[in-house]
């Protein structure tokens, strides 16, 4: 029969809901591989320092890369569809938070860790300053490398190595405790010193002794040398260590002279603060012994009675 015909027509709503899930799908999938492509790139031009420093948080994102999608085709029943599309927007959620993730490291955390790094390396910087007297005078050689790894701490954080970077600080720190420690104890041994030989020399002085020369006061790592003569005898040298004394005598021991001026010398030194007691090392001519341990060093009125 010829003529133009026509017909309503109706979609299953299977059909329908099957093509609307595709739809879905098909965008879901689009977002997810913007995102995993956005992800991929900042962590291709992210510095292998930051990433090992913030490892929690990149591994965490590469994780989420490495999520499946389920595959999906027009064949699929809706209700299929529909739990894929579950898995999909969660998927989908989740690589969100994960690009949330690395915009924080990149443009917040990373800058927090470098100013947080720098204010400690600060601090450590100043604390080492107000010893650097010390270091130099005791130990000159191991400071000398505090200054190279100072350096180096700052290269790795303008590296962005932060993860390394800590840990070096933290050593150095452990490294400053023990010279400070060590530095703090030789400077005491030190100033005893110092203060055995102001006593030393008064007491010289009192036995009519005649001072003649002090060696190595600039030298702290070498005993002092303080030289005197006894007239009778000719001259003494003492040698004076952060441990101990040792000097030589001229003085004759056959009849109990030596014995006895050093008894009347340890007598003197005792008045002052400072314990000694003489002991004979043998009878060449080595320098005498003395041991000594100095008690609580007078204040400021000692100091000026020495200075008469």
């Amino acid at each position: 029969m010829s003529g133009v015909k026509y017909s309503s027509y109706e979609i299953q709503r299977e059909l329908r809901e099957r093509q609307k899930c595709m739809s879905r799908l098909n965008e879901l999938k689009r977002n997810i591989d913007a995102i995993r492509e956005r992800i991929n790139n900042m962590l291709n031009k992210m510095p292998e320092g930051v990433k090992d420093s913030f490892s929690s948080d990149i591994k965490s994102v590469q994780n989420w890369m490495k999520e499946k999608l389920a595959d999906f085709y027009g064949e699929m029943g809706s209700s299929k569809l529909k739990n894929i599309i579950d898995e999909y927007e969660k998927i989908k959620e989740k690589g969100e938070n994960a690009l949330s993730t690395l915009v924080e490291v990149l443009e917040v955390k990373r800058e927090e860790k470098a100013k947080e790094l720098m204010k400690n390396y600060e601090r450590l910087k100043a604390e080492i300053s107000g010893y650097i007297p010390l270091f130099k005078k005791w130990k000159s050689e191991e400071y000398e490398k505090i200054k190279e790894k100072e350096n180096a701490i700052i290269s790795l954080i303008n590296k962005e190595n932060f993860r390394e970077s800590e840990g070096k600080i933290d050593d150095l720190k452990e490294e400053i405790n023990r010279m400070k420690m060590e530095t703090s104890e030789l400077e005491e041994k030190d100033n005893q010193r110092r203060y055995v030989l102001e006593a030393l020399r008064k007491v010289c002085k009192d036995m009519g002794w005649e001072e003649k020369e002090i060696e190595n006061l600039e030298n702290p790592k070498e005993a002092i040398i303080f030289k005197v003569d006894t007239y009778s005898s000719g001259t003494m040298t003492f040698y004076i260590s952060l441990e101990k004394i040792k000097v030589y005598s001229p003085l004759v021991k056959d009849d109990g002279t030596c014995i006895k001026e050093f008894n009347k010398v340890s007598e003197k030194l005792k008045g002052l603060g400072v314990e000694t007691k003489f002991k004979m090392e043998g009878d060449g001519e080595e320098p005498k012994l003395i041991q000594k341990s100095v008690i609580d060093i007078p204040d400021s009125g000692m100091e000026k009675e020495m200075e008469k």
